[in-house]
């Protein structure tokens, strides 16, 4: 394997962010930009990225995170945000048209009557791929008492995120961090969550989509969003990019 073929291969969290050729020459010279200490330089190609070592050492890496798994491997890399040109207009990643919440709370009752999911199924008992599956449903919402690390992964799954994009976590109450709490946000802020605009979104307008996707990754791989949320708000505005404790949510159109 050479990195240069064009097949499909495996997809992660960020491959919306960097769909096209073009976007991963820009994430690409972003990864080599963070890490200059380590002297690795991150190359695109037409199926995904290759990572020189300084040592002349090649790796193959299809996605974002397993770029980062190469170049973040032993190292203590700073990550401060990239310096960045005006983004201009963005070109809106695809993302399925399926939008999932998780909910770790009691019940699910309140914030359903407010959200009115097609589907509302309990973390546990019923696996998310398999009612994804069937494609009939447009709002599904996860839930769970607690647990609330085992729920995070079930809902990121690489079969979930083929079939729906998380758009929000909430909690009510006592929870993680990472969840926004329902009834400390007041009404307006939960509707926005649910919309898909994250309370306590930082705003880049200026950082392009796969700059976002290149540090966000980055911040993901070095353990920085662990037990917190990270979510930018970037291109000009068009795009949210959405990670929590050590997790990759989703890159979509912001709401």
């Amino acid at each position: 394997m050479c990195g240069g073929c064009s097949r499909e291969g495996p997809t992660d969290w960020l491959t919306p962010a960097v769909s096209s050729r073009a976007a991963r020459e820009v994430a690409a010279r972003t990864v080599s930009e963070l890490a200059a200490a380590t002297r690795i330089q991150v190359r695109a190609s037409a199926s995904g990225f290759t990572v020189h070592r300084p040592t002349g050492k090649v790796i193959v890496a299809t996605t974002l995170s397993a770029v980062w798994d190469e170049v973040a491997r032993g190292a203590d890399l700073g990550l401060d945000e990239p310096t960045h040109p005006t983004a201009g207009a963005a070109l809106l990643p695809h993302v399925p048209a399926t939008r999932l919440v998780l909910l770790v709370a009691p019940s699910p009752y309140r914030l359903a009557a407010e959200w009115a999911p097609d589907r509302v199924l309990r973390l546990g008992e019923t696996p998310v791929g398999g009612v994804l599956s069937s494609g009939q449903f447009e709002r599904v919402l996860a839930w769970t008492p607690r647990d609330a690390s085992a729920a995070l992964a079930a809902v990121t799954a690489p079969d979930v995120r083929l079939r729906a994009r998380l758009v929000a976590v909430l909690r009510e109450g006592a929870g993680p961090h990472w969840a926004s709490d329902v009834e400390a946000i007041g009404e307006a802020k939960t509707r926005a969550e649910l919309a898909g605009r994250p309370s306590g979104t930082v705003d880049r307008p200026a950082m392009t989509m796969p700059q976002a996707a290149a540090w966000s990754g980055g911040m993901v791989a070095t353990g920085r969003t662990a037990g917190r949320r990270l979510s930018l708000c970037v291109a000009d505005g068009h795009v949210v990019m959405d990670a929590a404790d050590g997790t990759g949510l989703s890159v979509r159109p912001a709401a």
